[in-house]
């Protein structure tokens, strides 16, 4: 180990005249757009931007038509919406919190018990009521 003076050790750790620059790079982003997207919000969504009391809500990709799914808490009930729709569809689900989604599952709470179910992309993709088959309830 390198020996250092005290009075090297008192300038570096003690001297409160050195400051700490720090450089970064800011690129744009490396996202691009063939054209310009729909934006398609559900009646009721959030403005853009930040909200201070966002819609609790999670997506989900479909596997059988390969759209994003919007998982949402509405009133206390799960409802979704799909890619290129303003169209809402409510279950009957009761849900308390944010809906999470893992692959073709979706995990959500109510004021009682937790659940994750498996989610019937079919019945997405028809447009029907989601139903699906319950896995676990703890």
């Amino acid at each position: 180990m390198r020996a250092v003076s005290e009075a090297l050790r008192v300038a570096i750790e003690e001297n409160p005249t050195y400051k700490m620059l720090i450089k970064a790079f800011i690129e744009p982003s490396r996202i691009f757009f063939t054209g310009i997207t729909v934006n398609n919000p559900i009646s009721g969504a959030d403005p853009a931007g930040i909200n201070d009391d966002a819609i609790p809500q999670c997506v989900g990709v479909s596997t059988v038509s390969n759209e994003l799914v919007t998982f949402y808490n509405i009133g206390g009930v799960i409802a979704y919406s799909i890619q290129g729709s303003s169209t809402l569809t409510t279950t009957s689900q009761a849900i308390t919190g944010n809906p999470s989604i893992n692959q073709d599952r979706i995990f959500y709470g109510n004021s009682t018990t937790s659940y994750f179910r498996n989610i019937d992309w079919d019945l997405i993709a028809a447009r029907a009521i989601w139903v699906s088959r319950l896995i676990y309830a703890q």
